[in-house]
């Protein structure tokens, strides 16, 4: 199931604000996030995809989301003021 967009993107804008960003590339399999890192980073995924995982009550990964080219990660961050990541982020 995919995110519904509730607002229109203006590629001019999107285009600044990622000329304003830290690019940052990512080999497959690789992680991106782990719980206890830094919650004060957010990110954008321009190609590939990520996984956002969390270990459940059985020490099992329990898969969270799928995320793709146009979604954020670390967003909560902005909004809840994490000190910390709770979440495995990996390519």
């Amino acid at each position: 199931m995919r995110d519904i967009q509730f607002y229109p993107v203006d590629r001019v804008a999107m285009d600044r604000f990622l000329e304003l960003c830290k690019r940052q590339h990512y080999p497959a399999r690789a992680t991106v996030m782990r719980p206890g890192d830094s919650g004060q980073t957010l990110m954008y995924v321009i190609e590939g995809s990520v996984t956002v995982s969390t270990e459940g009550d059985d020490g099992r990964e329990l898969i969270l989301s799928y995320l793709n080219p146009g979604d954020f990660i670390g967003e909560m961050g902005l909004f809840m003021r994490p000190t910390h990541r709770e979440v495995l982020v990996r390519t």
